[in-house]
C-alpha cells in the first residue's frame, strides 16, 4: 500500500494522467478487483483510486478541486473526481495567468 499512498501528481502533469497513473498503480499493487460494473455504490477499488488522487493532487489544484467538489469528503465517484480535477486545474492555470500580468 505504501506504493499507492506515495502517488503524487508531478508538476508537469495533468490532473487526466494523474488519474490513469494512479489507477495503474492502484490495479498492479493494492490486489483488489476493478469492478466492471459499476453501480450506484463505488466498490473498494473506486473507492480507494479517489482517495489517493484526491490526496495525491498538487496544492495549487487540491484548493479548487476542494473548494469547487462538495461531495469530495463524502463518497466521491471517479467519473466526478476526474471533472472536478480537470475544472480545478484549469482554474489553477487561470490564476496563474493573472498573476503573470
Amino acid at each position: 500500500m505504501t506504493t499507492i499512498y506515495t502517488c503524487k501528481q508531478k508538476a508537469d502533469e495533468t490532473t487526466d494522467a494523474f488519474i490513469e497513473r494512479v489507477t495503474e498503480v492502484v490495479t498492479k499493487y493494492s490486489g483488489v478487483q476493478k469492478l466492471t460494473d459499476v453501480g450506484q455504490e463505488s466498490g473498494v477499488w473506486e473507492t480507494l483510486v479517489c482517495d489517493v488522487v484526491i490526496k495525491g493532487l498538487l496544492s495549487h489544484v487540491a484548493q479548487p478541486f476542494t473548494a469547487t467538489y462538495v461531495g469530495w469528503a463524502e463518497q466521491p465517484r471517479l467519473s466526478d473526481i476526474r471533472r472536478y480535477a480537470r475544472h480545478a486545474q484549469l482554474m489553477a492555470e487561470e490564476q496563474k495567468k493573472i498573476k503573470m500580468l
